[in-house]
């Protein structure tokens, strides 16, 4: 845990964190990466379900063989 940081409990709301010192702007406070992380299912067909990048499909191609990423910048 970060030494600025600590745990807490909020009865009926569960666990949480907050600041133990003066916190500057723009400073990093926590950083960890994502437990879990999914795709909307209105994004579905649309982006790779690894690491999000947009499809871009050629208008003969089969969706799951002969997709090409591109790019989303």
């Amino acid at each position: 845990m970060a030494p600025r940081l600590e745990r807490f409990v909020s009865p009926g709301k569960g666990n949480g964190l907050r600041a133990t010192a003066s916190i500057r702007r723009g400073e990093l406070v926590y950083s960890t990466e994502p437990l879990a992380c999914c795709v909307s299912n209105r994004l579905a067909r649309d982006v790779c379900h690894h690491c999000f990048t947009r499809w871009m499909l050629d208008d003969t191609a089969a969706f799951s063989t002969e997709a090409k990423l591109t790019s989303s910048s």
